[in-house]
């Protein structure tokens, strides 16, 4: 039966109720609802939005209505046709790819637990994306401009490929989100680019971090510490507690407890965004303490400004320079504790996993395994650590 004025107020709330002709409404609340046009389009159920009510009123929904209907009778489809319309104003802005990438990346910056991810993000889209996908406007790009940028790289470095579709894919959504962008997404993977690239012969091959033989850890780390030097001792805190580079150089003395043999890193700082208790061994605690003796500055390991920590590479630069002919980089040592856990002390893949923060990917698991076994992973962290650097009796 069709509406009117009156009855539109007293609708049921949240529930779709038919006009005539595929006209719906829906009251969202006093006074205030939706109106929805349903039809199908080569047997395929179509769904558009008209507006608002009472912004729109039920006879300005009706002349909307019949004006999608005249385009279904003349076999054209309302949505497409709208959205042709939204892209032609995306076309009369101008713009472009990179404008949405530049504000994407600003947006997102917050959430980020290493400040590098910014200058990696910008750095790549620039150096790959940019210069082929700004050629046309944003509201242009589709699915071929997505797989002509990809293709080239997929045969040759298929992990940074994977990480760009990735980032673009992220991009588009914020497009569509702002509302610049009101194609389906062009980059998703799942039963979308998969079903392209997954064809192609896999001619790559995957290049984990360089990192050091476990076996030569305690050769490596003898000669690291004769070197006296913030960035040294850093060096040598990351090796022996096996955290993540990041983690490591933001330290702070107040998340020690040292008399516990504990250090607890807050989640802001994780990757997971999980706090992670990491039990100390003795060669650790008495690093702090040796370190602490030196000065009492906010950071552990202070760079040149005392206020700041050391720069996120200066470990790496230091690992360069001061041992070249050592071929691993600093993320490279919790590859060296991964393999000596597995090669060492067979049984302990669990304590291993969680010594590194590493998440389980098995979510039932995950969901019943919640403890962080932080006492069940100091004899692995103090095997480690005698293994690594004995201590002298």
């Amino acid at each position: 039966m069709p509406l009117t004025h009156n009855t539109l107020m007293t609708l049921p709330l949240n529930k779709m109720i038919a006009d005539t002709n595929g006209l719906y409404s829906k009251r969202t609340g006093p006074q205030k609802g939706t109106w929805t046009f349903r039809y199908m389009r080569h047997g395929r159920a179509r769904t558009m939005s008209l507006g608002p009510y009472p912004v729109l009123s039920l006879a300005d929904a009706r002349k909307k209505l019949l004006q999608n209907r005249l385009l279904l009778s003349e076999g054209y489809d309302p949505l497409g046709e709208r959205q042709k319309d939204q892209c032609k104003m995306g076309y009369a802005k101008g713009i472009r790819f990179s404008d949405v990438a530049k504000e994407c990346i600003e947006t997102r910056k917050s959430s980020w637990t290493n400040t590098k991810h910014a200058f990696d993000w910008y750095s790549s889209l620039q150096r790959m994306a940019f210069p082929i996908l700004d050629k046309k406007p944003l509201a242009a790009i589709d699915e071929d401009d997505i797989t002509a940028l990809l293709t080239p790289l997929w045969q040759t470095k298929r992990e940074t490929a994977k990480k760009l579709q990735g980032r673009i894919k992220i991009v588009f959504a914020f497009a569509k989100f702002k509302k610049l962008y009101h194609r389906p997404n062009p980059a998703l993977w799942q039963d979308h680019l998969s079903i392209y690239f997954g064809g192609l012969r896999n001619t790559h091959r995957i290049n984990h971090l360089r990192s050091l033989n476990y076996h030569l850890v305690p050769a490596f780390f003898k000669e690291l510490q004769k070197v006296e030097s913030m960035v040294g001792k850093l060096l040598q805190f990351s090796i022996l507690t096996t955290v993540r580079p990041t983690e490591a150089r933001l330290a702070q003395l107040h998340e020690f407890d040292l008399d516990k043999g504990i250090w607890n890193v807050p989640w802001q700082r994780m990757k997971a965004r999980h706090p992670h208790t990491v039990p100390l061994s003795p060669q650790v605690i008495d690093l702090i303490n040796a370190v602490a003796r030196t000065h009492n500055y906010p950071y552990v390991f202070h760079g040149r400004d005392v206020d700041k920590a050391l720069s996120n590479n200066a470990a790496l630069v230091f690992l360069k320079r001061e041992f070249p002919h050592i071929n691993s980089t600093v993320h490279g040592f919790r590859s060296s504790f991964r393999v000596w856990a597995a090669e060492e002390h067979p049984g302990s893949y669990e304590l291993a996993e969680k010594c590194l923060a590493h998440q389980t990917n098995r979510r039932v698991e995950g969901a019943y395994q919640r403890s962080p076994l932080t006492e069940a992973r100091r004899p692995l962290m103090t095997q480690w650590a005698d293994y690594v650097s004995p201590l002298t009796p």
